[in-house]
């Protein structure tokens, strides 16, 4: 490379160089392009990309889980919320019923186990978090062993510990088949079984969703909007009742 003031010109060789580390002289061709004198980039107009200097280059900062803006449209802080509810595509039509101090995020495909690797990073994006509900099992019906899922229960709750855990329970289904029926109602005590072991607090819809058309969607399996609003109520009551106790 040969510089003369503010211009670099920089030759093209041949890709095959000789044993001595010369370029043949055959292949050569010339490129003048102008060079900004305030730092290590150079911007070329030709078809070769911006050439920049790699120990200039920063490191990328580290990325949120779920990245959020701290500011309204308003410039004005954002509430931080004090109650996280994390579950399947049971609580999708729920995300915009609760107050802004409750913050509802749903991940629709994701198991027990999958959520059990997010959980510590989802709730280390809210630190004034006070409650933790989590609404979880609607993806592990395959799972026909108990133990299983119990295990799958288990280690969630304990990789969620730190604040005040709920867990909410599984909406029965309408129509769908005595076999699916009678997992809900395994995973229904399952789950019951291992809030009562952990000391967390269980809330039980399996009453309130009984034989319940009303509050489901013409699936069967998924609350309509009277149904999302009904488990919005039930989630708020116990935890309202929680913190009086």
């Amino acid at each position: 490379m040969v510089t003369c003031g503010c211009c670099v010109t920089f030759l093209l060789f041949n890709p095959f160089l000789k044993s001595s580390g010369q370029p043949q002289c055959s292949g050569q061709r010339a490129l003048k392009i102008k060079c900004l004198t305030k730092g290590p980039t150079v911007m070329s107009h030709s078809r070769f990309k911006l050439i920049s200097d790699p120990s200039s280059t920063p490191s990328p900062a580290p990325v949120s889980f779920f990245p959020k803006c701290s500011l309204t449209r308003h410039g004005r802080p954002k509430k931080q919320p004090h109650t996280l509810i994390v579950g399947d595509v049971s609580v999708k039509d729920a995300q915009k019923m609760f107050s802004s101090n409750v913050k509802v995020i749903c991940l629709p495909n994701d198991t027990v186990s999958d959520l059990a690797n997010k959980i510590l990073y989802i709730v280390a994006d809210f630190p004034h978090l006070k409650n933790v509900v989590i609404h979880f099992g609607l993806n592990d019906l395959a799972k026909e062993e108990s133990e299983v899922l119990k295990q799958d229960f288990t280690h969630l709750l304990k990789t969620a510990c730190g604040k005040s855990i709920f867990l909410s329970g599984p909406l029965p289904t309408l129509n769908r088949g005595i076999e699916q029926f009678s997992r809900l109602l395994q995973q229904h005590n399952v789950l019951q079984s291992c809030c009562k072991l952990h000391n967390f607090t269980f809330i039980d819809n399996f009453d309130l969703y009984w034989k319940r058309a009303d509050l489901l969607k013409k699936d069967g399996v998924h609350p309509n909007l009277h149904g999302a609003q009904m488990l919005k109520l039930d989630i708020q009551s116990v935890i309202l009742n929680s913190t009086r106790s």
